[in-house]
């Protein structure tokens, strides 16, 4: 298990639950492409991803 944590207070509700969606932005003139890439690469594999809303964590499952 690989955790990547982030050194904010969270993100909204709104925006975790479309995280994972291409064009989910909180920046202006960002696509914010990257996270849907990562998680088609890693589900691929057979690996899952998941983040959390508390802190924002992201959490990689890779199997043994």
């Amino acid at each position: 298990m690989i955790e990547i944590k982030g050194s904010d207070l969270g993100m909204p509700y709104k925006i975790h639950s479309k995280i994972f969606g291409p064009m989910c932005t909180t920046k202006k003139g960002d696509t914010w492409l990257g996270l849907p890439y990562c998680k088609n690469v890693i589900e691929q594999h057979g690996d899952t991803i998941t983040t959390s809303t508390n802190q924002t964590v992201f959490t990689i499952i890779l199997p043994k």
